[in-house]
């Protein structure tokens, strides 16, 4: 069975690629082995990944906990969502070092404000959507917040009163506006033959859209601050 999968994730994974999601550096896609398991074995990957509390075990866990059923015996998947997140509550550790995790990321801002551009483009994701997308898992984890979706995440935490509302609407709007601006210079770049990616090219950007991604970069402190200190948690 597991040869029909490697061949399925495989494909899965090219064409990903070729839409615009790239392959992951770090192997986390179905074509991999260590990511593609029965429930027993995603259970004992969970658990030793939260028992061992490692800084290289950290990333995986952070994806996992965003995995979505999209076909099959849903119930499997439920009794897995509902394992990983009652372990999680029980390893404070674990979310100590998911939480310096989401806090170490940067917006791609100099000291005086000024884009961090490599070749002109700016890293949207990774200075930009990936901190707020770590951030909301870590709220939802900590707060037992059972969503996969970072809208609903954020929103689930701004109901139970533990963080600033207004600082968690800029970051809601801030997350979707980086999203439209990824989207819209994806799409420039396949008009004009390019592979996308996740990072704009700033000169496209108008004199008021410079502005409005700088104060949304600007809202990844925000997050961090929303976060807290993880040393002072546990």
């Amino acid at each position: 069975a597991d040869h029909w999968f490697a061949e399925f994730g495989a494909i899965m994974s090219d064409i990903l690629n070729e839409i615009g999601v790239p392959y992951c550096k770090g192997g986390v896609m179905a074509s991999n082995a260590i990511w593609r398991h029965d429930l027993k074995g995603w259970k004992q990957t969970v658990h030793d990944w939260l028992s061992r509390a490692d800084w290289k075990d950290i990333c995986y866990v952070d994806i996992f906990y965003d995995f979505r059923v999209v076909h099959g015996d849903l119930s499997l998947a439920r009794v897995l969502w509902d394992y990983a997140y009652d372990l999680a509550g029980k390893a404070p550790g674990f979310i100590r070092l998911l939480s310096a995790m989401a806090t170490s990321f940067g917006a791609p801002l100099g000291i005086l404000g000024g884009f961090k551009t490599v070749e002109g483009r700016l890293d949207l994701k990774g200075g930009g959507t990936l901190p707020i997308v770590s951030g909301a898992r870590v709220l939802a984890l900590r707060h037992g917040i059972y969503e996969r979706n970072t809208r609903e995440r954020l929103l689930g935490v701004k109901g139970l009163g533990v963080v600033n509302g207004d600082d968690l609407d800029d970051i809601l709007n801030a997350h979707e506006f980086l999203l439209w601006k990824i989207l819209e210079q994806q799409l420039a770049d396949l008009e004009a033959g390019i592979a996308p990616s996740n990072k704009i090219d700033v000169k496209r950007l108008s004199r008021r859209a410079r502005v409005e991604v700088k104060q949304a970069l600007e809202t990844i402190a925000v997050m961090h601050t929303a976060i807290g200190d993880p040393i002072s948690f546990g």
